[in-house]
């Protein structure tokens, strides 16, 4: 068995609510490859019809790389637009609310860079 159908196995499609799977979300997954052979390696010795129990077994038998594939799977799933625009209404980044932080007047904080005490009016 492929990583793909791995990742479509994590990743189903939901026609109801317009999730795509993996496969059809366009993910890339972003991941070495000698990870990414391993984590295939690992699906085709473990693979059976419930995937949560294969998942656990595979997590069990590689912890380290398991966790580093779950991560890379995630942002890539998460990050790819026709999921982000199922998730929101309509397309939208993540966080559209951009912060920035006020002027500062960095002469406030010589004191702090000649090591002053606090309080000291120096």
């Amino acid at each position: 068995m492929s990583v793909e159908a791995l990742l479509d196995h994590m990743f189903p499609a939901d026609a109801r609510r317009r999730i795509p799977g993996f496969r059809s979300s366009g993910a890339i997954l972003d991941a070495p490859a000698v990870l990414v052979a391993r984590i295939e390696c690992l699906f085709a010795k473990h693979a059976n019809a419930d995937i949560n129990a294969t998942l656990k077994v595979m997590r069990r038998a590689a912890p380290d790389e398991m966790a580093a594939f779950t991560i890379a799977a995630l942002e890539a799933y998460y990050s790819a637009p026709p999921v982000v625009e199922a998730l929101r209404p309509g397309p939208a980044v993540l966080f559209p609310h951009a912060r920035s932080l006020p002027e500062i007047d960095y002469d406030l904080l010589e004191p702090v860079f000649l090591g002053a005490e606090i309080g000291d009016a120096s």
